[in-house]
């Protein structure tokens, strides 16, 4: 005699047939998929940034020397302007000399003084006065 022998639900509650490898290969892909992209996507933003950044210094940094460079070449031009000032206002002068008949010249050594001022001492500042400088020509 053959018995057949199966399981009974004796509480009467139907088991659920679970799929798990269908549920959790779905979930998994979708969230496993959100925590590799996001922070690639945020890490690639900052690289973005940096980039951009750096590009706009460096152009500021070939901006500036240009400037430099530039306003070094101006005030060189006006060293040259000043000097050739200094130069043609020498000239006037003695062309005015000579149309004149004026008989200027260096002075001789013993013509030039050079005058000492001492300092006064520290006083109160309320009794400090400035020395007075009396030059004439003999």
């Amino acid at each position: 005699m053959n018995l057949r022998t199966t399981q009974t639900n004796i509480g009467c509650k139907r088991k659920k047939n679970i799929n798990r490898h269908s549920r959790t290969s779905k979930n998994f892909s979708i969230i496993s998929l959100l925590k590799i992209v996001i922070p690639v996507f945020i890490i690639f933003l900052l690289a973005v940034t940096m980039n951009v950044f750096n590009s706009e210094t460096e152009q500021l940094n070939r901006r500036t020397v240009t400037l430099q460079t530039e306003i070094n070449k101006l005030d060189r031009d006006i060293a040259n302007f000043n000097i050739k000032c200094e130069k043609l206002k020498g000239r006037f002068i003695y062309k005015q000399v000579a149309y004149f008949n004026l008989k200027l010249h260096s002075p001789e050594p013993g013509q030039v003084r050079k005058l000492k001022i001492r300092r006064a001492r520290k006083a109160s500042p309320g009794t400090q006065k400035t020395p007075h400088l009396l030059i004439s020509q003999r």
